[in-house]
C-alpha cells in the first residue's frame, strides 16, 4: 500500500479486499529532510 511504502512500516498488511477495515488508522512518516508527519490512512467509499 502507500502508506506502507511512505512509512516503511512493514507491520502493515495491506488486502486486496474492499472494505477490509473501516477504522481510520494514523501513521507516523519521516521526510528526507527529517520533518515528522503524520498520515492519515481513511474509508474510501466507491459511488456509482
Amino acid at each position: 500500500s502507500l502508506i506502507k511504502a511512505l512509512t516503511k512500516d512493514a507491520s502493515l498488511q495491506p488486502k486486496n479486499q474492499l472494505f477490509a477495515t473501516l477504522d481510520v488508522t494514523t501513521h507516523a512518516g519521516v521526510l528526507p529532510n527529517a520533518l515528522n508527519l503524520l498520515y492519515v490512512d481513511t474509508v474510501g467509499f466507491i459511488g456509482k
